[in-house]
């Protein structure tokens, strides 16, 4: 689906206790065609072979609050601060690659759940972002 650039928020690590801080941050509006829900998301853009790193993701799955709406922004924080995380790859392959680790560690059950949950998406060879079903 095509994202609207306007809709992409870049965030900052200042002052936060925690120095993990998501690339950016996309809200899909509940109008737009997606295949994710609408809502908030933390983007972490993973672009090139071993960009994705385990231990970053099983952080943010400490994060995970379903029962708040999704993902605080910090490991202190007590409210959820975006509905799920989106890691987006260049390729299918990487993707793949990251969502056999996934599978295998602590944050296999979060990945494609909503609220909370860990998605991964990478860019088609026609050029279109694509959300990779586990």
């Amino acid at each position: 689906y095509d994202v609207d650039p306007t809709a992409i928020t870049r965030f900052s690590g200042k002052g936060l206790k925690n120095p993990r801080t998501p690339d950016a941050v996309v809200d899909i509006r509940p109008n737009v065609e997606a295949d994710l829900p609408p809502g908030r998301y933390a983007v972490e853009d993973k672009t090139g072979e071993g960009a994705f790193k385990l231990d970053q993701a099983e952080d943010y799955a400490k994060r995970s609050y379903p029962k708040a709406g999704g993902f605080k922004a910090t490991p202190y924080s007590k409210t959820a601060e975006y509905d799920g995380l989106v890691y987006v790859f260049s390729r299918k392959s990487e993707a793949d690659a990251a969502l056999k680790q996934l599978l295998g560690s602590d944050a296999a059950s979060l990945v494609g759940k909503h609220p909370g949950g860990i998605n991964l998406m990478y860019f088609s060879a026609q050029g279109r972002l694509e959300l990779l079903r586990p």
